[in-house]
């Protein structure tokens, strides 16, 4: 089974920790440990101690947040806003993670990292071509984002095989290895067919298509023997269909991140069997130069998420809401989320303090009628459940 697509991409230097003799951190405390050998002893090599950025934060690449949120037992939500996070009690009540003391514990490690500039500290200016101008500087020792490490700096895949996945990390509130599974319904695409259209029922065979077989493989790579063509790989003892690329790109990999596949629309319906290889495979063999340069992120990935002792669990649901609880939803959502974004941001800045002041964000909360939010959230998660048990 496949399961790349619902797992956070999150990477650390291995360069960097093969530099200062360092292990991959399984622990947030071990993860600090490195952080501060990263920015301390001139993790890059370069004769210049102070150009290190431990660990890239940023909003638009909140994937490393599903690794550290998940280090205290908490699982990245499913909701559309990596600020606002929803769980379900065993008996099925749903509250906010974002009132909980391992939250708060999150945001106070956050802080820490802050302060004593373990991470990006524009990370709330910072642009995505300062990023990457920072990347191809070998800058960053730690990140998180959807794609992967060579297309953040722009350049060819085989700079893949300077890093290596990280997942599963434990802390004193959370002592189980756990990696969260996003939903399997991750994104969405609406399509309109026309008042006048005089055939809709071939708009649906159309759309029926790219869920065959035959329609995944071309809405993803086209087809055989015009396209792509199946070559076998003898590492993993499979049937590769590789894109047949012009000239400039390392692998197909690489060409289909750089413009060969439209990441939108018909791309959402991949399942990808090469990907689900890499889980069957021997460990050793995906950190490989050539397997990291053929398949990437998904190499890194699985890596990270076959350590022992990691067990995989699914993230809160992506419930969907009736035309009522969608109206009464909208303000109250759009405003609560929007003060959660400030607030912790605030926190991990520390232009708001973690305990002089968490009383007071946390009733903001309630009188901001985070209370009719959640009895909403909690009628359309009702219904879900009924769905699927």
């Amino acid at each position: 089974m496949d399961l790349t697509d619902r797992l956070s991409r999150t990477y650390i230097n291995r360069k960097w920790l093969e530099n200062l003799n360092l292990e991959v951190p399984s622990t947030i405390d071990e993860l600090y440990d490195v952080l501060k050998a990263f920015k301390e002893q001139d993790a890059n090599g370069n004769g210049d101690p102070n150009d290190e950025v431990p660990m890239l934060y940023q909003a638009s690449y909140y994937a490393v947040e599903n690794v550290l949120l998940n280090a205290y037992g908490i699982r990245m939500g499913g909701v559309g806003s990596p600020g606002y996070l929803l769980e379900a009690e065993e008996d099925g009540k749903v509250y906010l993670v974002n009132t909980t003391d391992a939250y708060r514990e999150f945001l106070r490690f956050m802080h820490r990292l802050y302060a004593e500039g373990l991470m990006e500290q524009q990370a709330y200016t910072i642009t995505s071509d300062e990023i990457t101008s920072k990347q191809q500087g070998d800058v960053y020792g730690f990140f998180g984002c959807g794609s992967a490490p060579f297309v953040m700096a722009n350049r060819d895949i085989s700079y893949d095989a300077e890093w290596v996945g990280l997942a599963g990390l434990t802390s004193s509130l959370h002592g189980e290895k756990t990696a969260p599974l996003a939903t399997p319904v991750g994104s969405s695409i609406t399509i309109a067919v026309g008042a006048d259209t005089e055939h809709p029922e071939e708009v649906v065979k159309f759309l029926d298509y790219f869920y065959s077989e035959e329609g995944k493989l071309a809405a993803t790579r086209g087809y055989e023997g015009v396209t792509f063509d199946y070559v076998h790989d003898d590492e993993l003892d499979f049937d590769n269909p590789q894109m047949r690329c012009p000239e400039g790109y390392a692998s197909d990999e690489e060409y289909r991140y750089k413009g060969a596949v439209i990441n939108t629309g018909f791309n959402l319906v991949e399942e990808n069997a090469v990907r689900a290889a890499l889980f069957e495979v021997p460990m050793d063999t995906l950190l490989r130069d050539n397997v990291v340069k053929t398949y990437g992120w998904a190499a890194l990935t699985a890596y990270a998420n076959r350590q022992e002792g990691i067990s995989f669990v699914d993230m809160f649901p992506r419930i969907a809401y009736t035309t009522e609880e969608a109206d009464a939803r909208l303000t109250l959502y759009n405003d609560i989320n929007k003060y959660l974004e400030t607030t912790k941001a605030q926190f991990i800045t520390g232009e708001l303090d973690l305990d002089a002041d968490w009383d007071n964000y946390v009733g903001t909360l309630d009188q901001m009628g985070l209370a009719d939010l959640l009895a909403i959230e909690q009628g359309a998660y009702d219904r879900y459940l009924s769905v699927v048990q």
